[in-house]
């Protein structure tokens, strides 16, 4: 926990969304466990509508941008469960099969980004980030590489801050441009201030947790007497099996090529390493700010070899499924033991429950 507690004005409260592929399934399950461990129905919850914003990097701004426009969570999981395996119908393999994948792919993505642009127009539909703003009050944040100019960019709703000139932009162009990880998405092209149009791919590549474009957004629009809570999700970082790094891989590019390592393990390391800065960094703000990170439990050797990237196939959603309802029970407030932010997460998940039975007008969703 981080936190410098204060004031007693109504919170601005932020969701920020960790990217990690197909490993958001990981991230949408834990939240319905949650939600199912108060007695709450995840299928009624209307739960975007407990923050001022919402922040999300690659499958973070799929999963971000839906909850901001009201779509309930089963829905978003069915989506990774359902559509997954025709995203990512082939996985980069582990094995030695790995270098013609590789050649196979050399020319194209191997992700289906026509399947992918399909979903995601089935969940969100034609909006705009203009839209979502006026009809949800949400205000949303989408991290995006821009290719052309090899600089971190924003793209967000009109509510005031980080990049004005981009609310007439489609959710799905959106989510499509911060999810095109390397080798596996294509760059989609997408306006670029004050000139043509231009390639962008993955925000992963600098925010794969960007819970700090979560704190500067919020300190730039909240009002200064307003405390500022910012719960951060990730998608469970896999470590390296120990077989691999005593296998006979070496450590030249043998290690680092199969399925992708090198790319899970850069966005996993950074992802802590935000985190980690995040939380020093709120201590020595001069207003409250308060940041909760869910726990994340440690996958064993044989999660880990499963659960990558792009890989869709149910041997893999069994295992990011174990994952989540032991992530559920390292996040649950017990009787005794809880700290401060697991009583801040329960309340928190209570509220969610509650503003949903109050409500006469169920979670709306396209």
């Amino acid at each position: 926990m981080a936190s410098n507690d204060g004031g007693q004005a109504k919170p601005y409260r932020v969701l920020a969304l960790d990217g990690g592929g197909i490993r958001g399934y990981y991230t949408t399950r834990l939240l319905e466990l949650l939600l199912a461990g108060i007695g709450a129905n995840p299928a009624g919850v209307d739960f975007g509508r407990l923050f001022d914003l919402i922040v999300g990097t690659s499958t973070g701004s799929l999963i971000g941008a839906a909850l901001a426009a009201g779509v309930p969570l089963p829905r978003v999981s069915a989506l990774y469960r359902e559509r997954g395996p025709v995203i990512f119908p082939r996985p980069a393999p582990i094995g030695r099969w790995n270098l013609l994948w590789c050649a196979a792919h050399w020319r194209r993505a191997s992700a289906d980004a026509t399947a992918l642009r399909d979903a995601l127009e089935r969940l969100l539909g034609g909006m705009t980030l203009a839209e979502l703003y006026a009809q949800r009050g949400v205000a949303l944040c989408v991290t995006v590489t821009d290719l052309g100019a090899a600089r971190s960019r924003v793209f967000a709703t009109p509510h005031g801050a980080a990049d004005r000139d981009c609310a007439d932009l489609r959710l799905v162009d959106v989510c499509m441009a911060s999810s095109a990880a390397p080798m596996l998405l294509p760059p989609i092209r997408l306006p670029r201030r004050g000139g043509d149009d231009t390639l962008c791919c993955d925000g992963g590549l600098w925010a794969t947790s960007p819970v700090g474009t979560a704190i500067g957004e919020a300190l730039a629009v909240a009002a200064v007497e307003r405390p500022v809570e910012i719960l951060s999700i990730g998608t469970c970082a896999m470590r390296v099996p120990s077989t691999a790094l005593g296998g006979s891989s070496g450590t030249g590019i043998g290690l680092w090529i199969r399925g992708l390592r090198a790319l899970q393990v850069a966005g996993d390391a950074q992802a802590t390493a935000a985190v980690d800065f995040a939380r020093q960094l709120v201590l020595h703000l001069r207003r409250p700010v308060r940041l909760v990170r869910l726990r994340d439990p440690e996958a064993t050797d044989s999660e880990a070899t499963i659960v990558r990237l792009d890989n869709a196939r149910p041997a893999a959603f069994e295992a990011m499924e174990a994952l989540a309802r032991r992530g559920a029970s390292l996040n649950r407030a017990g009787a005794v033991e809880a700290d401060s932010d697991q009583v801040w997460l329960h309340a928190l998940l209570h509220e969610a429950a509650a503003s949903c039975a109050e409500s006469a007008e169920p979670a709306s969703y396209r």
